[in-house]
């Protein structure tokens, strides 16, 4: 038994709207969403991100790639990284001062 999982398709034309202050008017209506082929917005109403990957992988046969819409206090799932790329800063990361 599994849940029905709520979807919404937004075109991308509601999505560019502008107010006069110059900023966006649209207000994402779940957190995870993805663009299909014919350039629509495909929100997926649910908490995590799991159950969206998965709803993709059955419904889509995993084609697209899930993005997320709203900012989230994940565990540790960030969307950038750093790294260094002088040649010889390992080794001082290595030293105990």
């Amino acid at each position: 038994m599994t849940k029905e999982i709520k979807v919404t398709v937004v075109e991308a034309s509601e999505i560019e709207n502008y107010d006069e202050d110059g900023g966006f008017t649209f207000k994402h209506p779940a957190k995870y969403y993805f663009v299909n082929a014919m350039g629509q917005y495909v929100y997926i109403h649910t908490r995590e991100m799991k159950v969206a990957v998965e709803y993709i992988k059955e419904n889509y046969d995993g084609r697209y790639v899930v993005r997320t819409a709203k900012e989230s206090k994940s565990d540790a799932n960030y969307t950038c990284t750093g790294s260094n790329t002088r040649k010889c800063f390992a080794s001082q990361l290595k030293k105990t001062y």
